[in-house]
């Protein structure tokens, strides 16, 4: 009988930083979802980039920007703030979770993009729909464009910026903070257009963008 391949470092132990274990990061993942549970069906559909979960909710006649409960998020603000670590859970549990933290940084880098398109995909039938670029400001609640930078979903921020959003719009800190703080600077090619607020302010200079309608979002006014 073959031996079973020996887990990556970290999977069931302390790491040496004294942080607490895969294991357990994943047992907090599932107690977060556990939470969604009792959000509307949109959000959840939202929470997990389910695109036809999605599909059905807005055929239903259900609001686009409808809230997951007081001072809550849009779908889109969930589309585009999900963490790839708690889709990776949602969708292959604890092991898929602790084989995507002990991955080689191009083999997760990987996985990251794999989810891009479905993030996409979910953000562009949401804008088809109407949804709020700039929702009204809620203290610890990301703008759309701030969560996909900190997502680091190139995809999802050129779309967004593409169709009008504010790139300054936000309750504290703009794209470029959220870049520099989760987000990865090499593939977010925007980035060079903003200043970190401590560069001089929160100030972003609008890219350049010519507006073909290749990812089916129309242009917004």
């Amino acid at each position: 009988m073959a031996e079973a391949p020996a887990q990556p470092s970290g999977f069931d132990t302390l790491s040496s930083g004294g942080q607490y274990s895969w294991k357990e990061q994943a047992a907090d993942h599932a107690k977060y979802l556990a939470k969604t549970r009792a959000w509307p069906a949109i959000s959840q559909a939202a929470r997990a980039i389910d695109l036809e979960a999605l599909r059905r909710e807005l055929a239903a006649g259900v609001a686009v920007d409808l809230l997951n409960g007081p001072g809550g998020q849009t779908p889109l603000q969930h589309v585009c703030i999900a963490s790839n670590a708690s889709l990776v859970y949602q969708r292959g549990g604890t092991d898929a979770y602790c084989r995507w933290k002990g991955a080689s940084p191009q083999r997760r880098r990987d996985i990251d993009e794999g989810i891009d398109p479905d993030r996409a995909a979910c953000c562009a039938l949401l804008l088809e729909h109407g949804a709020s670029l700039n929702p009204v400001p809620v203290r610890f609640r990301s703008p759309p464009l701030v969560a996909a930078a900190s997502s680091s979903s190139l995809a999802v921020v050129n779309m967004l910026l593409a169709a009008g959003c504010d790139a300054n719009h936000g309750t504290g800190a703009n794209v470029m903070d959220c870049v520099a703080y989760g987000g990865d600077i090499k593939r977010l090619a925007h980035g060079r257009h903003c200043r970190r607020s401590s560069e001089g302010g929160r100030r972003c200079k609008p890219p350049s963008i010519k507006r073909k309608n290749t990812d089916g979002v129309g242009n917004r006014s």
